[in-house]
C-alpha cells in the first residue's frame, strides 16, 4: 500500500489528493498544512476582508471531504526538513512522516518591505485568512491608507480597502501603471478605470519610509519627498516560493525546479503550484509564476504521476489572471514583449467601453495574448497557443470578433471566473442573470452586466 504524503493544504496539494485518490483506492494519503484554517479559495481573500464573503463561503471543500477520501489532515504544523535518503519528512514538533511519493506544494509568501516602519502596526499583506481578518479590522477606525505594488495582490487589497470605506493612494513606480503587463493603450483604460473608482495615483513615487508614533502607522515619506498621512500601509511587493522545506534535498533556483512531469531532483519528490519553477511553452525556459488556475493544474498532474500516471505539463504557459477591481484582465505567454526577436503585437482598443485585446506572435507562430475588460475569446486563444499554432490557424470569425468593434458589442462567449480566474465559455444565449457553474473550482457564477456592458460572473453566496 503506497504512502503519498503532501506537504501544502492549498489548491495544488488538494487537487495532488483528490487525483491520487481516483487513481488510488487504497493508498495512504496524508497532507500537513502550515495554517490553522482549512482548504479556502485564496483568490477571495479580498471579498472575506471586504465582508462580501463569509467564513462558510470561503470554504473550498466541505469538512467531510478530507474524510470522505480518507485523507489524514493536519493542520497547524510546520514541515522543516526533508530527508530523501530515509524517505521521511521532519515537521516543526520533531516527529517524522514517512512517505513512498511525497508532493512539495508549500506556495508562496509575500517579499517584505525593507525600509524603516515596515513593522509598525497598520502596515498589511494579504496572503491568508489571518491576514484578510487584520486588514478588516484596521479598515473599521481608519480613514485612508497607502498601498504599493502594481499586481494583481496590490489591485486586491485596493480594492478591499475602498470597498471598507477606506481613501487609498496608489503609488506607481514609473510614469504609468504596472509597464510590466500593461502597454500603454491598455494602462490608459487602466488608470481612467482606477480613478474613476475613486483611487488616487502617483506616478513616480515608491515608499522610502513609513511614518508612526506608539507603534502605529501615521504616513508615508515618498521617493519624492511627499509626505502622505495615513491609517494603513497595503504593500504586494511580490511573492516569493516558500523554499525551506527543500534545503539541500531538493534543487532550487527561485523556485523549487521541475521537469514536464512535476518530479524533482529527489527521488520520488514532486512539487506544484505557486512554489515551482516549471516548463513554460512560449521561452522554453524554466520560470516561476504564480496562481490558482496553474496550482491546480500542477496539483492534478503531479497527483497522476505520483499514482503511477504520465501526465505532462510541457504545454503550460504563463497566465496573469486578475480582476482589476471588477475588470477582467487576463494575460498569457509573452503577452507583452520587448520589441524585436521577431516579435509583432495585434491590438484593439476600445477606450469608451474599457476594452483591450491583443495577439502576440514571433516568426507568424502565436506566442501571447491580453484581454481587458472582455476575455470572450481567451479559451479558444490559450489553446492555439499552447498548440504552437500559426496566426493562419486562427479562425477569421474569432479574428474578427476580437477586432471589430460591431463584433466586440454584439458577441460575448466567456467570463472570468473570480476564484480560478479560468476564462469559462458561455452559450450563446446566455444572458444576465443566469447562472453557471466553473468546471475548474465548481463555484456558482450569476452573469451580471457591467458598466461598460459587458457581462461578469459573480460568485453565487
Amino acid at each position: 500500500m503506497a504512502r503519498y504524503l503532501i506537504i501544502g493544504n492549498g489548491v495544488a496539494g488538494v487537487r495532488a489528493a483528490e487525483t491520487i485518490r481516483k487513481r488510488d483506492g487504497r493508498g495512504q494519503i496524508a497532507i500537513i498544512g502550515d495554517e490553522p484554517d482549512g482548504f479556502y479559495y485564496r483568490p477571495q481573500l479580498a471579498d472575506f476582508a471586504a465582508g462580501h464573503a463569509t467564513e462558510a463561503s470561503m470554504r473550498a471543500k466541505p469538512d467531510k471531504f478530507y474524510g470522505d477520501n480518507k485523507i489524514k489532515l493536519v493542520l497547524g504544523r510546520k514541515a522543516t526538513a526533508v530527508i530523501p535518503a530515509e524517505h521521511s519528512v521532519r515537521l516543526d514538533d520533531g516527529s517524522e512522516e514517512a512517505y513512498d511519493r511525497l508532493l512539495v506544494a508549500t506556495g508562496a509568501s509575500p517579499r517584505k518591505a525593507e525600509v524603516p516602519g515596515a513593522d509598525l502596526t497598520g502596515v498589511h499583506y494579504l496572503q491568508t485568512m489571518a491576514d484578510a481578518r487584520a486588514l478588516a479590522a484596521a479598515a473599521k477606525g481608519a480613514k485612508a491608507a497607502v498601498v504599493a505594488g502594481e499586481n494583481s495582490i496590490g489591485l486586491e487589497i485596493a480594492r478591499a480597502l475602498l470597498d471598507l470605506g477606506v481613501k487609498v493612494t496608489y503609488l506607481v513606480r514609473g510614469e504609468r501603471f504596472w509597464p510590466e503587463m500593461l502597454d500603454a493603450d491598455a494602462g490608459q483604460i487602466v488608470e481612467q478605470h482606477l480613478g474613476g473608482r475613486g483611487i488616487r495615483l502617483l506616478t513616480g513615487q515608491q515608499i522610502q519610509a513609513i511614518t508612526g508614533s506608539q507603534g502605529k502607522v501615521e504616513g508615508v515619506v515618498t521617493t519624492g519627498n511627499d509626505t502622505i498621512p495615513c491609517d494603513m500601509v497595503g504593500l504586494s511587493l511580490g511573492l516569493a516560493p516558500n523554499l525551506g522545506l527543500a534545503g539541500h534535498a531538493i534543487e532550487t533556483d527561485q523556485g523549487i525546479l521541475v521537469d514536464d512531469k512535476l518530479a524533482t531532483s529527489a527521488v520520488d519528490v514532486y512539487a506544484a503550484g505557486d512554489v515551482t519553477q516549471a516548463p513554460e511553452l512560449t521561452t522554453g525556459q524554466r520560470v516561476p509564476s504564480f496562481g490558482w488556475l496553474k496550482a491546480w493544474r500542477q496539483g492534478q498532474a503531479a497527483g497522476e504521476n505520483m499514482a503511477g500516471g504520465s501526465a505532462s505539463v510541457a504545454d503550460a504557459i504563463n497566465t496573469l489572471q486578475v480582476q482589476i477591481l471588477d475588470v477582467d484582465f487576463l494575460a498569457m505567454g509573452q503577452s507583452n514583449p520587448p520589441p524585436g526577436q521577431g516579435m509583432r503585437k495585434e491590438s484593439a482598443v476600445f477606450p469608451d467601453v474599457g476594452v483591450y485585446k491583443s495577439l502576440v506572435r514571433r516568426n507568424g507562430t502565436l506566442v501571447g495574448a491580453a484581454f481587458l475588460g472582455n476575455v470572450a475569446e481567451a479559451a479558444v486563444i490559450e489553446k492555439l497557443i499552447r498548440a504552437q499554432a500559426d496566426v493562419s490557424q486562427l479562425d477569421p470569425a474569432i479574428h474578427k470578433q476580437m477586432f471589430d468593434e460591431f463584433s466586440l458589442r454584439s458577441v460575448i462567449v466567456g467570463v472570468l471566473c473570480p476564484v480560478c480566474k479560468l476564462a469559462v465559455p458561455l452559450a450563446a444565449n446566455a444572458k444576465e442573470g443566469d447562472v453557471i457553474t466553473c468546471p475548474v473550482c465548481g463555484v456558482d457564477l450569476r452573469l451580471e452586466r457591467m458598466p461598460n456592458g459587458q457581462l461578469a460572473g459573480k460568485v453565487v453566496a
